[in-house]
């Protein structure tokens, strides 16, 4: 067997698997968020041969113009950094601001609707608990997640309908009659609810298992994670109006599986949000609880691929036995799965690059899960025509 160095020397030569000169100052400007002494090194390497637009472009598909403002406003930074791209980061900065606004007040105004409606619902993500992990707005909410029962589904739908959102299910537009008429309904997956360009989604499941087949979680343990993520739900006033959220172990957990599933751990965003977790609710955190949930799940595998590049970005930020286990278990890698980890690496930074099909999503668990190494042809296969050498 090679040398594990060896071995990795060999596979960082692969053109593909090697961070661009963006991905690269990226990645530094990642570290800068939570170091406490900024690293301008690589970016002062690569300003000759970075494309500032395509930086500019990866910054803005990770979402990172407020929380990478610390190294944006450095003299370090300006000095290389052509100023219409500095300018053009700090009118998005603005953006974010004002959409935030909005945001804010259309979840004020539904979280009072459902609440005086006795709906028993819980918002997902972060955008409730921005003030806490944040302090201030970092990045424009796609849409409002709403976890809720199923018996609440028909309720919930009503509120929104009567506020003027029109339902979608599957890209197809819902019949409201169907919704709120019928003296039974039961919901698959989630519902869309769309209004001018504010979205409210409704969930009754942590995985939208009805638009992705894969079976990593079965529809029975998707219901019973759903359930007992739920069940650790806490009240809290969120500008006056009382809301639930979950609590900070059933907070991470769930970002964990949206990451997953949804994003196929890419999105420096998402991880900066489970960082902010971490750091935000070191106290409330429960480790024991969070592991407790993977293994339960048979999520191992992917919990600790999310570790190990979790602590690229941001290093020295998890738990020491938590970073120990996993590096472990990294150790263990063959060659199809260090291949897809470099790759992997190189995918945190484009996480609106490459759609997501349920096929490509199999491919890469299955590797990841040591699997199937034709997986690993398959997957190369496809990066090869997907990413730029």
């Amino acid at each position: 067997m090679l040398h594990t160095s060896l071995l990795s020397n060999i596979i960082q030569a692969i053109p593909w698997t090697k961070l661009s000169p963006e991905e690269s100052v990226l990645l530094e400007l990642s570290n800068n968020i939570v170091a406490s002494k900024k690293s301008y090194t690589v970016m002062r390497k690569m300003a000759g041969v970075v494309n500032w637009q395509r930086l500019l472009m990866l910054i803005r598909q990770n979402r990172l113009q407020v929380i990478c403002k610390g190294s944006f406003n450095s003299q370090a930074f300006q000095s290389v950094a052509p100023k219409k791209i500095f300018q053009q980061i700090v009118a998005d900065q603005m953006t974010i601001q004002l959409y935030a606004v909005k945001n804010k007040r259309v979840l004020i105004k539904i979280a009072g609707l459902f609440t005086q409606a006795g709906i028993r619902f819980v918002v997902m993500k972060t955008l409730p608990y921005e003030h806490v992990l944040f302090r201030s707005p970092v990045k424009i909410a796609g849409d409002l997640d709403i976890l809720l029962p199923v018996s609440d589904i028909k309720l919930a739908a009503g509120v929104l309908i009567k506020l003027g959102y029109e339902c979608f299910w599957n890209h197809e537009k819902v019949n409201k009659n169907i919704l709120i008429q019928q003296d039974f309904y039961a919901p698959l997956g989630e519902h869309i609810f769309v209004k001018g360009n504010t979205t409210v989604e409704l969930h009754t499941t942590i995985v939208n298992s009805s638009s992705f087949t894969s079976k990593l979680l079965s529809d029975y343990n998707n219901r019973l994670l759903t359930q007992e993520l739920y069940n650790q739900k806490q009240r809290k006033i969120y500008h006056g109006v009382p809301i639930y959220l979950f609590s900070p172990t059933a907070l991470f957990v769930s970002l964990f599986i949206h990451l997953l599933y949804q994003h196929n751990l890419q999105s420096v965003v998402r991880y900066y949000e489970l960082f902010r977790v971490i750091h935000s609710y070191n106290n409330s955190l429960r480790w024991n609880g969070v592991l407790s949930l993977i293994q339960t799940y048979n999520l191992i595998p992917f919990f600790y691929w999310f570790i190990c590049l979790f602590n690229d970005l941001f290093p020295s930020s998890l738990p020491k036995n938590i970073l120990q286990s996993a590096q472990k278990y990294k150790a263990s890698f063959g060659l199809p799965q260090r291949i897809l980890y470099y790759i992997m690496k190189r995918r945190l930074f484009h996480p609106s690059d490459l759609p997501f099909r349920d096929i490509e999503k199999r491919v890469c668990w299955a590797i990841m899960n040591k699997q199937i190494f034709l997986s690993a042809i398959s997957y190369i296969r496809q990066t090869l025509t997907i990413l730029p050498l």
